[in-house]
């Protein structure tokens, strides 16, 4: 495989990282807050990446509340042209 392609994260994998601890840790609807820390980046970042479209699909907006759902936000960020 050359180095230009990157692999897909399949939604098995993304299943299995949250099979054991990190699936009590993580549920599968997150805050802001919660998606910044399972990222490792600022809640800025996450409103940033949210203005620009690279988490659209992945989340639903109620006024000021936002929820995103964990496995569409990391299949997103894995397997998106946006983040390429």
């Amino acid at each position: 495989m050359s180095q230009s392609k990157k692999k897909m994260l399949s939604s098995t994998e993304i299943f299995q990282a949250f099979a054991g601890r990190e699936g009590e840790k993580f549920s599968h609807i997150l805050t802001v807050k919660e998606l910044a820390l399972l990222f490792r980046v600022s809640s800025k970042t996450i409103y940033d990446w949210k203005q620009k479209g690279y988490l659209e699909g992945t989340y639903r907006q109620q006024k000021k509340i936002t929820l995103f759902w964990r496995d569409k936000a990391i299949d997103r960020f894995f397997n998106s042209k946006d983040w390429r």
